[in-house]
């Protein structure tokens, strides 16, 4: 497994939701997962 992809993958991916959280609240969030 690549460890640089994976990283960069989750820090995206937490990045995005933290968008989502900030932009449109916590309903959107919850409802994504």
């Amino acid at each position: 497994m690549n460890y640089r992809y994976f990283t960069v993958f989750m820090i995206e991916v937490l990045g995005i939701s933290s968008i989502f959280a900030t932009n449109k609240g916590v309903n959107l969030s919850v409802g994504f997962k």
